[in-house]
This record gives C-alpha cells, structure tokens and sequence, in this order.
C-alpha cells in the first residue's frame, strides 16, 4: 500500500487543488450527515402517530428501518463498487436523488394521510395481522428507498477519496466516519432545536432535502476541478490485494464479527441511554435529543481519534469501554436535574455529564480501527464493513428494547460491559494463542455471565432493591412507587395512590366531574377514558349508575404490576367490571374503532414531553369529536404554563364549535352541540341518585351548585382568535419557550391566568 495521501491523478495536481477537494468532500459529507439526521429525528416524530403513539415503540421501528436501510445500501453498493466507473459522479448522483426522494415523502407526510393509513391498518388487523408488525411494514415501504441510498453514500464517498483523490492511507477513513457523523451531530441539534418547534416537520423535512442538494452541488463541484486535470483513476495494488468473498453468506471474518458485536453494543448503550437519562432530566424532547447529540458528539470525536496514531488497542479499548459504560448507573444516583428547554440547555449537558457519553468515544474509536483493519479497496470493505456494523444495530436496537427493556437498568448496562468482554476475550483469542491453558475458550465466559444476568432479570424479584421506593420496569417504561405512595412515570410525576378516598377533590376526580355535570341533558352510558393512569379517573365515571361502560385506554403495560401489586391504591381498577382497558395508543384505538360516546376524558399528560401534541393537536380533537354522541362531551385538561394552555384552547375552539372552561382555563369542555353549565342546570345535575353523586356532593369544592360554578370560568376567558393552533405538522405545544415567544410575536395582549385549582390546591 502507497504512504502518500497526497496524491491526485498521478502527482500532477497541486496541494492547493487537493485542498480544495477535501474542502468540498467534507462539505458534501457534513450535509449529508446532517440531512440524515435531521431526517431521522423528524422521521420518528411524525410517524408516531401512525406507530402506535408509543415513544418507544416507534422510536425503535423508525431507527431499526433507518439502520437497516443503511446496512442493505452498504452492503448492496460494496458489492457493486467494481462496475462504478466513477465513484465520485456516483455520490452526487445518490445525493441528487436523496434530495428528490425527500421531497417526495415530505409531501406524502404532509398530505392528509390519517383516515386512509388507519382504514388500511383496518382491514390488516381483521385479517390478523399484529399491529407491532404492520408499524414495521409501513414504516419500511416509506423509508427503505432514501436510508439505502443514505446507506450507499459512505461506500462510495470512501472509494472517491481513495480511487479519484488518491488517498491510500486508511487511518484517513476515520476523519470522513468523523465528517459525516459531526453532519448527524449538527442535524439532531437543529432538527429538535430549531426546525421542529419554529417550522414543523413538513418545512424542516424541506430544508432537509435542500441540504442533500447542497451536498449534491459541492460534489459536482468537485467533480468539475477534478475533471478538469484528470478523468482517469488512481488504481492501487492494495484496491486488488484481496479478493471479494462469494457466496450469499460468506463466513464473516474477524472484522466483521467486530463490527457486528460494535454495532449490538453501541446501539443497546445507546437505546440504554435513551432509558436512563430521562428519568432523571425528564421525556422531553429536548431531551431526546441531547442523548442523541452527545451519542454522536462523542462517537465521531472517538473516529477522529481513530485515524490518529494512538497507542490504544482493539482490546483494550474494549475492555475501556465495557468499564465507563458499566459504571454510568452511579453517575444518576449523584446527578443534578437539569431540565433541558432549549439548545443552551442541551449543550450544557452534554458538555458537564460527558461522563455518560465516553463509552461512545470508544464505539467511534474502535470503529475506525475495524475499518481500517479490513479496508483495502475502500468502497468495497467499507461498505462491507458497514453493513455488519448496522446489522449489529437493528440487532442491538431490537434486543435491548423487547429484552433489555424488561430489565433493571443496572442489569441492562451490565449485560452490555459483559457482550463488551465477550468481544475482547474473542479478538485476543482469534489474534493468538492464550498465554495459559483453559479448559474452556475464555470468550465463553463473558457470554455465560451475560446469560446468567438475562436469567436473573426475569427470575428474581428486583423490584424492591431500592428502600424508599418499589421500581417496576417494562418495555413501554419506568414505574417508581415512592412510600408516600407517589407515582412517577418515566421521570415525570403523575399522581399518587388513593388512601382513604383522598383522590377525591383531585384534578384527575375533576376531569370525571366536570364532563358528568356539563353532560346534564341525559345519562351517560358509554364513555372513554384516554390515559387509564392509576384510574381515578376511570373508576370514578364508573360509579354512574347510568353508566355501562368505561373503555380506558392505555399505552403503559408497565401498569398491569401497579395494579397487581397496589390494588387498593388503585381503586380495584383492573377489577373492576364496567372498565374495559385498552392497552393501545388511544388515537390509534379512536380511529380504528367506530364506537361512539357519551362522554370522552383525556387524562393530563405533560405538554412539555414528548409526543404531548399527539393528543392535543386540531386533526386529533377532530377524531374525537366524529366518536361523541349527540351533546356528548370532550373533557381536556392543560397540564403545562398559561401560555401552553392558551395554545390548547385556541386549538379546541377552532375544533369543536362550543367549548368551556374551569379552573383559570386549564380544564376544557367542548362538544359538536351546544351546552350549558349553569346554576340550573347543575342544581338539577345534582339531584341524580348513585355513588358517584354523593361523592360529588360530599366534596367541599363541588357540594352545591355554586360551589361548582367557583370553579367555573365566568365571564368567559379568551380563547385566541386561530393564529396559534397545534398540528400534527407543527408540536409546537411541546416547547414551553416556543409557545411564549410565538404568543409575544403574535402580539396576543392577554393576561394569562395561574395554573391549577383556584383554592390554590
């Protein structure tokens, strides 16, 4: 192999023009990367209302697709690389068609696709198909096509630096891995910090596709100096000094095997990660994306060291790795909240808790040194190699969500260090021969140890490891109990066991009365509960007489123990015979099912987390009025600022025709038909005979009419005028700042009311 990485077209172009060049790759490189990116993370938000709602369930199906449409157009162009004429012409032809691509599924996002999409997914679960595996499909009909042309520009980028640039030192692979993954560093900053909360996906999806242009122009660029001196290729004898492997499964090598277990680990750290931190820093979706910025920060300064001459072996940078990755669950135990609303906030946390990102310097090291182990002709063992680190991906990314999930994360972690080992003891042993006799290969016990963790995760009760609080893990989330008996979901608080009938005045007891009282021409008898929670909620419509029935849906199956085990605190919910729970996505089980009903209340989630427009944008409110009755009510509550709630209500007024409000405005009751609360109507409410009506007239904030009309917000507050309305284009709710900012620059010249009950309990 040639040392000089300086040469281009035989040593007849200048430095300067060399410089040029690698100016106009890198450019093309950290567009492409951060197109990608941004791509990705828009991607995931979009499609979650198609993907069951559930942030883990279709963060994981939109980068499993990702990953494996990037693995397959590796693969695919390594194998093709030998017929590509010119490499370089190539490239910019795969970013050109990136560009059109995009624009093409940003239009089919942003069309009006919902009812057509939910009849599909109709017609496929009468017919038997599992929802989990029809969000697969659709997923990949949608995006295959631009993450294997993504997948194929890395392949190609390599062999147009080695064959068109004549650069043939490997360890140069790792400043293009460092380039294109900084690009991905870039796009998860300003899709999440930027785009999304200013434009919405449809415009961010644009600017996306504008970049792949721009990295499609800096190409052709390149292509016109560079054609200008030369159209031939450098061919080197190290491009032809192994031959391409046969066969439709070839035995992997040893490269191979390392980049598979590279590509598990660093995805299941990473999904990992995704689990860890918001539950001390909260699911926002600032938070979101921190994790993935520093995953990449971190990963690409560790393939930029790669190419340096670094004095750290495969094996010990594997040993290295699996200790910081092991030791992360003690740096939550000491770290200080911080509630990340803005890209300051992100950048401060990635820069003072690196400490949960070193692992990944590491993946990004070790990486580059595989690579560079087994790239001879670049295009063809890039690619390669690619594609069995991105196999190991989807790999890790199914396996640490359907298993690791189900673990505690100190288990989870350990089960990483120890595949981590397992990696390191099999490269020492494939390199040479163990300095002492073993009965065994000493790869084998690593593997044991990681068998016996999975088989203690599931066979123990770990529950209670911790003494202030019962922890339940699941694979749609986190339950603590706190002996208090408080209930946080995921890091966010939610409410708190019932004991001794204390639920009873609670905003959750609320958001039953307040539709019940509203509801005052007839009985209700089908209702629905969106977010079961604990079920005061649920359990309280329940003790209607009038009522039949109570479908409650629910996305958390982590629940099923809460109710298991508390099943006081609980309110006998899963016991209950008129509840019917739905472990679905509500907007998902409303659109697949025609029933329709009396009265419909919406659990409080967090505005500010992620996915809280889902069910508060107009298109939703909309599928929920066309599932209410004749005068059947929908009840919202606002839990965010003042600000996030004057955006819930200018949203539900442009959706429903007449709507009211309690408590300063954060509690709304809207209907297709009109209403009426008033000392009337709530006097004769009143008198209706069950469980549920004593508890309303034995509570000291709803015994009367008037003391029902205190919480009543009369004279009416201000509901916008239609100029800041949530989308299922533009999540803008879910940006606290956002919201304010937007509401200043709008000029709306409103007082915005506190928040909460107007006792100030």
């Amino acid at each position: 192999m040639t040392n000089q990485n300086t040469q281009i077209a035989g040593n007849r172009d200048s430095r300067g023009l060399l410089l040029i060049a690698a100016v106009f790759m890198g450019i093309a490189l950290l567009g492409s990367g951060t197109a990608g990116l941004v791509n990705e993370v828009v991607w995931q938000r979009s499609l979650q209302r198609f993907l069951g709602g559930n942030e883990t369930i279709s963060s994981m199906i939109v980068v499993l697709v990702f990953m494996a449409g990037l693995g397959f157009g590796s693969l695919w162009m390594s194998r093709r690389m030998s017929g590509v004429k010119d490499p370089l012409r190539a490239l910019a032809f795969v970013e050109l068609s990136l560009c059109a691509v995009n624009h093409i599924i940003r239009v089919i996002l942003g069309s009006s696709l919902g009812d057509s999409v939910f009849h599909f997914q109709r017609m496929a679960v009468s017919s038997g198909v599992p929802l989990p595996v029809l969000y697969m499909l659709s997923a990949a009909v949608v995006l295959f096509i631009p993450c294997w042309l993504m997948g194929a520009t890395m392949p190609l980028a390599a062999e147009s630096v080695q064959k068109r640039l004549g650069m043939t030192d490997p360890r140069l692979l790792g400043v293009l891995f460092f380039v294109n993954t900084a690009g991905g560093v870039c796009g998860a900053v300003i899709a999440s910090g930027y785009l999304i909360p200013l434009y919405g996906y449809s415009r961010s999806l644009a600017m996306a596709a504008d970049l792949n242009l721009t990295a499609g122009a800096a190409l052709a660029v390149l292509l016109f100096l560079i054609g200008k001196k030369d159209n031939t290729v450098v061919e080197t004898e190290a491009i032809h000094s192994v031959p391409v492997k046969s066969g439709i499964l070839p035995k992997p090598s040893l490269e191979e095997i390392l980049a598979f277990g590279l590509g598990f680990c660093s995805l299941g750290y990473e999904m990992y990660l995704f689990r860890l931190i918001p539950l001390r820093h909260e699911p926002l979706p600032f938070t979101f994306a921190t994790v993935l910025a520093g995953f990449l920060l971190f990963w690409s300064i560790g393939a930029g060291l790669g190419s340096r001459n670094i004095k750290i072996s495969i094996s010990l940078g594997l040993l290295l790795c699996a200790i910081f990755a092991v030791i992360t669950p003690i740096f939550i135990v000491v770290d200080n909240r911080i509630e990340m609303m803005n890209v300051k906030d992100m950048a401060a946390f990635v820069l003072t808790r690196f400490f949960y990102f070193i692992p990944c310097l590491f993946f990004g090291y070790l990486f580059t040194r595989v690579a560079s182990r087994a790239a001879k002709a670049w295009g063809r063992d890039v690619g390669r190699i690619y594609a069995w680190n991105t196999a190991g991906c989807c790999a890790g990314i199914l396996g640490i969500t359907l298993i690791g999930y189900e673990m505690p994360l100190y288990l989870m972690v350990w089960l990483i260090g120890l595949l981590l080992l397992f990696l390191k003891t099999f490269f020492n042993y494939k390199e040479r021969v163990p300095a002492c006799c073993s009965f065994l290969p000493k790869w084998i016990y690593p593997l044991a140890g990681a068998v016996v963790v999975i088989i203690i995760s599931f066979a123990a009760d770990l529950t209670g490891i911790f003494p202030d609080r019962t922890v339940f893990f699941g694979r749609d989330g986190i339950v603590y109990v706190h002996k208090d008996g408080s209930v946080i979901l995921d890091g966010l608080w939610h409410s708190k066991l019932s004991k001794n009938n204390d639920h009873i005045g609670t905003i959750n007891w609320f958001l039953a009365v307040c539709p019940a009282v509203s509801h005052s021409e007839k009985d209700m008898k089908d209702v629905c509960v969106i977010g079961l929670g604990l079920g005061v909620t649920a359990s309280t419509l329940s003790h209607d007489p009038s009522v039949e029935k109570v479908d409650a849906y629910e996305i958390d199956h982590t629940l099923e123990y809460v109710f298991d085990r508390y099943r006081e605190g609980s309110l006998y919910i899963a016991e209950n015979p008129k509840i019917n729970i739905i472990w679905q996505d509500a907007r998902t089980g409303l659109s697949l099912n025609p029933k329709k009903y009396d009265v419909i209340s919406a659990q409080p989630v967090y505005l500010k987390q992620s996915g809280g427009a889902l069910l508060n944008s107009e298109e939703f409110y909309r599928l929920v009025g066309s599932r209410l009755k004749p005068g059947g009510i929908y009840c919202i509550y606002s839990n965010g600022t003042a600000e996030q709630a004057f955006a819930v209500r200018q949203t539900a007024a442009k959706a429903f025709p007449y709507c009211e409000s309690f408590f300063n405005g954060y509690l709304l009751v809207c209907s297709n038909d009109p209403f009426e609360v008033t000392e009337k109507s709530l006097q004769k409410v009143l008198l209706r005979p069950g469980v549920f009506w004593d508890e309303v007239r034995n509570c000291r904030k709803t015994k009367d009419a008037a003391s029902i009309l205190n919480s009543f917000d009369y004279p009416r507050l201000s509901w916008g005028d239609g100029r800041i309305v949530i989308t299922d284009d533009y999540p803008i709710v879910e940006y606290p700042e956002y919201v304010s900012e937007r509401i200043k620059a709008e000029g709306y010249n409103v007082e915005m009311p506190k928040p909460g009950l107007k006792d100030g309990k």
